[in-house]
């Protein structure tokens, strides 16, 4: 990568993380946070979710840049991994700018062939769970075009639909909170890439179902 480039994605992690210690702040109780509270609560701003999904966009577009054969340092990649996982939680912590962000600016994210990027695949096939078997998205509606969103969601489930016999019964060694397989189980031991297929191919159903663009509705066709 150009220096120029570099300086960007340091500036664009930097400023995730600082947004993040934000919020994890803006989280704590009045109780525990006292006289400081007053001064804390002028520094946030009250749109910072919208930076936040600002920076998590830029950082994937630059590593969607990515060209064949160059090289990125680890810790970049290390620290971008975790920028994903923090940005496509679901359920008690989800951001839906943030969310939507993500999917928006990572749609060629899985053809770039960085090293360790199956690690976030489960993180997106739960982030594609909630978004592509919704019809209207009300809860994303007033952050981005539900048609683009959909169609960028499709554009990754595509792209992680042949993981499954690509790797098949490869065994991933990496568990992130027990979340590369559905199973509640909690148990510890390494799981297949095969586990993955019927969680995909019901996504895959799901959006055929609810899908009212055409394009869209051909690009799932297509992969049927």
């Amino acid at each position: 990568m150009s220096n120029q480039t570099l300086s960007s994605l340091s500036a664009a992690i930097a400023t995730q993380a600082t947004v993040e210690l934000r919020r994890k702040g803006s989280q704590m109780s009045t109780d525990t946070m006292g006289s400081s509270s007053i001064n804390d609560a002028n520094e946030i701003p009250e749109n910072y979710e919208a930076g936040r999904a600002e920076a998590c966009g830029t950082l994937c577009r630059i590593f969607c840049s990515k060209k064949t054969g160059e090289e990125i340092l680890s810790a970049y990649l290390s620290r971008f991994y975790m920028v994903l996982v923090q940005g496509l939680q679901i359920g008690e912590f989800i951001c839906h700018p943030v969310l939507a962000s993500i999917i928006l600016n990572s749609a060629p994210l899985f053809c770039c062939d960085l090293k360790g990027i199956n690690v976030v695949v489960p993180y997106f096939i739960s982030a594609l769970e909630i978004i592509l078997p919704d019809r209207e998205l009300s809860k994303f509606k007033s952050y981005v075009n539900p048609t683009e969103l959909r169609r960028s969601s499709i554009h990754i489930l595509l792209s992680l639909l042949p993981l499954p016999h690509h790797f098949g019964t490869v065994k991933s060694e990496v568990l992130l909170e027990g979340k590369f397989s559905n199973d509640d189980s909690g148990s510890d031991k390494p799981v297949t890439f095969l586990s993955l297929k019927l969680r995909l191919v019901n996504i895959l159903i799901g959006a055929l179902q609810t899908e009212t663009d055409p394009n869209n509705t051909q690009m799932i066709l297509g992969e049927l």
